[in-house]
């Protein structure tokens, strides 16, 4: 294989980088240290977000974390206390967990059909333009239901 420029400033870049093992020096010139440097791992496209599917259908913890849940859920809490008059400070730790849940339950479902709706237009990767097409689909059957009400 005939060497380009454009290899040699690859080997350039990786040499700037500095990607080492662990005493993998040698004696140079002049009693200098010279790092051996190795090439980083290149994965192909998508071999990483499958096994990061995996291990997250695997794994039974929850998707959203406890404590910016928990804010959440107070400061909406407090919001609709002051809009209603009362004074609400606290949620129960049964409640707090029913909420965390239907919120996690419908998120899945909203990347579920944003998921559908990307692949119908012949997309893989969701775009904003596909959640807010999921979004307005929801409003619409929201309001379909206020009108029989």
């Amino acid at each position: 294989m005939a060497r380009t420029k454009a290899a040699m400033q690859g080997k350039a870049k990786r040499a700037e980088i500095g990607f080492k093992k662990k005493g993998s020096t040698e004696a140079g010139p002049a009693g200098t240290d010279i790092v051996k440097l190795r090439k980083p791992i290149r994965w192909k496209s998508g071999t990483v977000a499958l096994r990061q599917i995996r291990k997250l259908q695997g794994s039974t913890r929850r998707l959203i974390p406890k404590a910016s849940i928990f804010r959440l859920i107070s400061e909406i809490v407090q919001a609709q206390s002051l809009d209603l008059g009362c004074s609400v400070t606290q949620v129960s730790p049964k409640a707090r967990d029913a909420l965390w849940t239907e919120c996690e339950a419908y998120l899945q479902e909203v990347f579920k059909a944003t998921q559908a709706v990307s692949v119908m237009r012949g997309g893989i990767t969701i775009t904003p333009k596909d959640m807010k097409h999921v979004r307005q689909e929801n409003e619409a059957k929201v309001a379909v239901f206020r009108n029989f009400a």
